[in-house]
Formats: structure tokens, sequence, C-alpha cells
């Protein structure tokens, strides 16, 4: 299901010339933080955010060019 929800949101943005993503991703989300890692995300910056009244802490994935992310 997340491949499919990527590949739906990366070929809205390229049907609409967006050419880069960035997602936010709780850092103790380890599957989350995995699942972007293998599909080659780079890790870009960090934040501190609340979340249902805790503060957790968030890493940003990306992918500058979204031609080279295989999602088919």
């Amino acid at each position: 299901m997340g491949r499919q929800l990527v590949s739906a949101v990366v070929n809205h943005f390229k049907e609409r010339g967006i050419r880069s993503m960035l997602v936010w991703v709780m850092e103790q989300n380890e599957s989350g933080v995995g699942f972007y890692k293998r599909m080659g995300g780079k890790e870009y910056i960090r934040r501190t955010s609340e979340f249902g009244g805790s503060v957790v802490d968030d890493v940003a994935y990306g992918w500058k060019d979204l031609s080279v992310l295989c999602v088919e």
C-alpha cells in the first residue's frame, strides 16, 4: 500500500511539473524510516514537533529528482 500511495503522489507531482519531493516521518517510526530509505530517500533535515501532546523527533527524507524514484 505504501508504494501505491507514493506512486500516486509522484505521478500527480510529475503531471504538474514538480520534480522533487520531501516527506516527514517520526524518527521513532522505524518501519516508516526504513520504508523511505528503501525507496531511496536521502535524509535532509531534522526537527521536533508536537504529536498527540508529546514532543517527537522528525526526519525529512527527500528526492531531488523524482524521475529516478521507481515506484511502479
